[in-house]
């Protein structure tokens, strides 16, 4: 997967609605996430920047958090960073489940 319109891979909404509950609680309203772009894009593994810098990591298929996935984030790795709104717009993008 690349990163050039990466979020067209996901296909449902319900994974970015996931995706915002994280952003929105562990990076706040001024967070960004970034997506893991090596897989297939599915559900890509990402991380939620908090304005304060605080990197938390997030498995995409349970939107669990996975400190151990965060040594595997190289910034070569990662899609550019996405604000609140940006998710928002992905989720109205997205089909349904």
């Amino acid at each position: 997967m690349s990163e050039d319109k990466f979020w067209e891979h996901v296909g449902n909404s319900t994974y970015y609605r996931k995706v915002l509950g994280n952003l929105v609680k562990f990076g706040s309203s001024e967070g960004v996430v970034r997506f893991g772009i090596l897989g297939t894009g599915v559900a890509p593994n990402y991380q939620v920047v908090s304005r304060d810098g605080v990197i938390s990591t997030f498995n995409g298929l349970g939107h669990n958090p996975a400190p151990n996935l965060a040594e595997q984030f190289d910034d070569d790795h990662l899609s550019a960073a996405y604000t609140k709104a940006d998710v928002q717009r992905f989720i109205g993008n997205a089909g349904q489940e």
